[in-house]
C-alpha cells in the first residue's frame, strides 16, 4: 500500500529576494557547519539562517530566533543566491538531502489544526526552478512528540538555546 504519492502539484521557486553575493564568504564563516551542499559543493541550500539569525563571537554561536523559515539556494559558480521558499508557523523543513547536482529533497512536517505534524516532502529542481510536492495520504501518519533534529544542527552549539 502506498503511503505517499506525487501529487502532480508543483510550485515555482519564489525567486523574490536576492542576497548580496559579496557577503557570501562572511555568511559561510558563520553558517558553513549547517549548510547543505550539493555533491560538487558548487550549490547549497540553507534552511536555518533566517530562523536562527546566528552571531558568532569568540568561536561561540548565539541566536536571535525569528518566526518563519526562509529557504535559500546558492549557486556559487553562477553567483546566484536567492530565496526559493518561505514557510510560516504550520510548515517546517527539518532537513535537505541532495539527490544530484540539480535535485534535492526538502523534508519536514506540516502541522494541522489539531497540532498533529504530518510529513511533507518537496522535490526541488534547480534547472526547472520548481518543486514537486509529495503528499502523505496516510491520515494516521504523524510525527511523534519528540521532534526530529537534523544532524546538521548537531554541528554547532548555540549558547543561548536550551
Amino acid at each position: 500500500m502506498e503511503r505517499f504519492y506525487k501529487s502532480g502539484s508543483t510550485a515555482d521557486f519564489e525567486n523574490q529576494f536576492k542576497e548580496d553575493f559579496k557577503s557570501l564568504k562572511k555568511f559561510q564563516s558563520i553558517y558553513n557547519p549547517i549548510i547543505s551542499y550539493s555533491g560538487g559543493k558548487n550549490k547549497f541550500i540553507d534552511i536555518y539562517s533566517y530562523e536562527l539569525n546566528l552571531e558568532k563571537k569568540n568561536g561561540k554561536y548565539y541566536s536571535i530566533n525569528d518566526v518563519g523559515q526562509a529557504i535559500y539556494l546558492c549557486d556559487i559558480n553562477n553567483k546566484i543566491w536567492i530565496r526559493i521558499a518561505y514557510n510560516e508557523y504550520s510548515k517546517y523543513f527539518d532537513d535537505v538531502i541532495w539527490i544530484n547536482e540539480n535535485q534535492f529533497l526538502l523534508v519536514g512536517y506540516e502541522e494541522n489544526e489539531n497540532d498533529k505534524k504530518s510529513p511533507i516532502i518537496y522535490i526541488g529542481n534547480t534547472k526547472a526552478k520548481s518543486f514537486e510536492i509529495v503528499i502523505n495520504k496516510n491520515i494516521k501518519c504523524f510525527q511523534k512528540n519528540t521532534l526530529y533534529k537534523s544532524k546538521k544542527l548537531k554541528n554547532i552549539k548555540i549558547e543561548n538555546q536550551k
